[in-house]
């Protein structure tokens, strides 16, 4: 997990940069191992990294494109990056990281929008072109990755959090429609949030803005229900799912619960020989217990098992916490 943060004057108003850092501070969580900042004639983007893939500064962010038209900022993990390594080196692209991120902002650089067609993972992204002075912002297909959007006659901003936008509002008002829809659905579906003024992207939308002008655009959907699939197709694309998932530059983990999904994946990544760490939540007497049925999961794996326990009164004293993570109902 990442935070991104960025602010867009297409006039080239002045930007706000104590309120941009105090903004990019709050996404600090997010990615405890680096902090970037790329600044340009109204347009700011910054970036707090947690690495995965290609831990050395290769994959930094702000990135920018080796022709030097494109600056993007992203959040996720684009699982299929390394078997498009070879297209970006047939149109003359040669990455200079081993990450996934460099691999993205290539296939943006050679094909726009027609990028999201490659990418198999979860991702908010953001593009800042510069000889367009055009933003494109991203989110996955099943909206895993947050990115929140804030817009005015004057600019744009967005980011990862909520949080993260309120130094550079006005005002903040609570939106009545998104508390209307939360006390009637249970959540704020998107493109709404809590606060007036910032909209949720959508899952498979993306959005570009240029001065005095933007287009939205759904770039995927569903397939219409066909045929049943057998168990060996289920099978099969769980495998490559899992498999997928598995790429990493650091220890992987899988937090089992006893429950369907996590036993499935702990049990079909053990047969696939991929290492990986069990680990379990566990609560006090009188609670619902998962430890003994993640520890027959893990025994079945035959990894040992980590088991962090919630004791009385723990939950109680993070709820302010808690909530300033969430920060929506």
């Amino acid at each position: 997990m990442c935070g991104v943060l960025g602010w867009i004057s297409f006039r080239g108003a002045p930007v706000p940069s104590a309120a941009l850092v105090e903004s990019l501070g709050r996404l600090s969580h997010r990615g405890p191992d680096h902090s970037g900042v790329w600044e340009s004639r109204g347009v700011w983007l910054g970036h707090r990294r947690l690495s995965i893939l290609d831990l050395s500064p290769s994959s930094n962010q702000p990135m920018v494109s080796t022709d030097g038209r494109y600056v993007m900022v992203y959040n996720g993990e684009f699982y299929n990056y390394r078997e498009h390594v070879p297209l970006l080196r047939r149109y003359g692209i040669t990455p200079r990281s081993t990450g996934d991120a460099e691999v993205l902002l290539g296939l943006y650089s050679l094909f726009g929008a027609g990028a999201l067609e490659f990418v198999n993972g979860m991702f908010a992204v953001a593009i800042w072109d510069s000889v367009e002075r055009r933003l494109f912002l991203a989110r996955d297909r099943f909206g895993e990755k947050p990115l929140y959007v804030s817009r005015t006659a004057e600019r744009v901003c967005f980011a990862s959090e909520l949080k993260a936008l309120y130094p550079l509002m006005d005002d903040l008002v609570l939106d009545g429609r998104a508390v209307d829809a939360f006390f009637s659905f249970g959540y704020i579906p998107a493109p709404l949030s809590i606060a007036s003024g910032i909209e949720k992207l959508e899952a498979a939308h993306c959005l570009t803005i240029q001065e005095g002008a933007s287009a939205k655009k759904r770039y995927w959907e569903l397939p219409p229900n066909g045929k049943p699939a057998t168990e060996e197709e289920v099978r099969a694309a769980l495998s490559d799912s899992i498999r997928l998932r598995f790429t990493s530059d650091v220890p992987v983990g899988v937090l089992l619960s006893g429950g369907i999904d996590s036993s499935l994946i702990a049990v079909m990544a053990s047969e696939l020989g991929l290492e990986f760490k069990a680990f379990c939540m566990g609560a006090g007497p009188g609670w619902y217990d998962e430890r003994p049925y993640a520890g027959r999961v893990a025994a079945l794996c035959r990894r040992p098992l980590a088991v962090d326990s919630v004791e009385d009164g723990h939950v109680a004293g993070q709820v302010s916490e808690i909530a300033s993570r969430l920060d929506e109902p």
